[in-house]
């Protein structure tokens, strides 16, 4: 009888000290911020080439496209004077392999992590990368960044390297 007893005193505690489920509608969202805005400029001709991104001390890969995720990214947009707008996820330790975007597309299969590091080619390929906080990229603040960069001014950017 007991055990009965506090099976269902504990059935009723855990009810009333149960946090109350979230309800999403059907016809709502919910607020989520993109990504930072990335601009970087390169110390070389790189921007063709498949990004991936290596482990800190740069001896391992850590993350690399597979051909199908490459076919989805939007090419890089040029901001001109060697600088760059981001839109694959560039960061201090991206790379970039010897392999071209449209060879890679091609491929069947991705090679080993091991093979992919042999075919590593730049693994400091950045002059710059400023991080520019969350804006919204469309044709009047790419035209804004290509002002400021004529004038040698990035306004709100912060440097990452």
């Amino acid at each position: 009888m007991q055990g009965i007893l506090f099976s269902v005193a504990f059935g009723i505690i855990c009810c009333l000290t149960q946090q109350p489920a979230i309800k999403i509608e059907k016809n709502s969202f919910a607020f989520v911020p993109a990504p930072n805005v990335i601009v970087y400029q390169l110390n070389g001709n790189w921007e063709n080439l498949v990004p991936i991104t290596l482990s800190k001390d740069k001896t391992k890969i850590v993350a690399y496209p597979g051909p199908a995720d490459l076919q989805k990214m939007k090419p890089p947009i040029s901001l001109k004077y060697g600088w760059w707008l981001d839109t694959r996820g560039i960061s201090q330790n991206t790379a970039f392999l010897s392999v071209t975007i449209d060879e890679y597309i091609n491929w069947r299969e991705v090679p080993s992590v091991d093979e992919l590091m042999k075919k590593v080619k730049v693994i400091k390929p950045f002059k710059r990368i400023m991080n520019c906080g969350n804006i919204i990229v469309n044709a009047e603040n790419v035209e804004k960044l290509k002002s400021q960069l004529r004038k040698k001014s990035i306004k709100k950017c912060s440097c990452v390297k």
